[in-house]
């Protein structure tokens, strides 16, 4: 459930009813989006055929290409209909195509900047075995997307504050697909040595995330659990930049920019304390 999606829906439908004002007129309207799904659901049938079932190409196109020329029959008979209001539904599709493909493209772009600037959490380890920092007592939980990677936050934590808790965990959360694991599959932990611990944490796709339940603080992953009052919680939170000489385009920029603005927070959605969080991170040009 997703409200912000709900509420942008109901302003949607307000802006249809005030613009066509019956039904009928939205004749047009209807018949593209309909149409159109139909042809975006055939080629997503594709895709699933190919790299989820793995289908040969030839079953593949042999499956799906009789549906995708009925499919783009319906649809060429109804754009005839575009200035009728048929351009309605395609230009709402184009937008969130817009949308996607730039959040898509731009997060791309910060993650091969993340991927240059880390290092293996095993080359880490041994490096801190050799020179130890000055150790803190605590735990030290930093969230990242690869577990093997040493995360940025605690890179920066290490380069700018020097130190180094007594127990840290390199913690990712994966979205399986299906939509509920069992409990007994939700963590997988392994141990680098004595100062780290990569724990991987996977929920279903109808699962709400509850970090400081699910990462042991009752006693999973130590002998007598994580005391909450004794663990912090250590996120990348990267400031991005326009650059016009590389990346994407300015206005590409911009909207990603601001996509990245009102992306809702990884805490709340993990549900983090966040008298529990410390953010680190460093600019990254888009």
């Amino acid at each position: 459930y997703l409200p912000a999606i709900n509420w942008m829906l109901l302003a949607g439908v307000l802006v249809l009813v005030v613009q066509f004002k019956s039904s009928s007129a939205m004749a047009a309207a209807y018949g593209i989006a309909v149409t159109g799904t139909m042809v975006v659901t055939t080629c997503l049938g594709y895709l699933v055929a190919r790299h989820v079932w793995n289908w040969s190409r030839p079953v593949a196109l042999a499956a799906i290409v009789p549906f995708l020329v009925l499919d783009l029959i319906f649809f060429g008979a109804n754009l005839v209909r575009v200035i009728e209001g048929g351009w309605v539904p395609l230009v709402v599709a184009s937008a969130i195509g817009l949308i996607i493909a730039t959040w898509v493209r731009g997060r791309k772009i910060v993650g091969l900047f993340e991927q240059r600037q880390s290092i293996p959490l095993t080359d880490l380890a041994a490096a801190l075995a050799k020179r130890p920092p000055e150790r803190v007592d605590g735990n030290a939980v930093f969230l990242t997307g690869n577990p093997h990677a040493a995360p940025g936050a605690l890179l920066h934590n290490l380069k700018h504050n020097k130190v180094l808790h007594a127990r840290n965990y390199i913690l990712s959360v994966r979205t399986a697909d299906r939509p509920v694991i069992d409990e007994e599959h939700r963590a997988t932990v392994e141990r680098v040595d004595d100062n780290f611990t990569i724990v991987v944490l996977k929920y279903g796709f109808m699962e709400s995330p509850d970090i400081p339940r699910d990462l042991g603080l009752g006693g999973k992953y130590e002998k007598k659990g994580l005391d909450p009052m004794q663990t912090s919680f250590f996120i990348g939170r990267n400031t991005l930049k326009p650059d016009a000489e590389k990346g994407m385009p300015p206005w590409q920029d911009r909207i990603f920019m601001f996509l990245q603005r009102n992306a809702s927070d990884p805490t709340d959605f993990l549900r983090i304390p966040p008298g529990k969080v410390v953010e680190l991170g460093e600019q990254v040009t888009v």
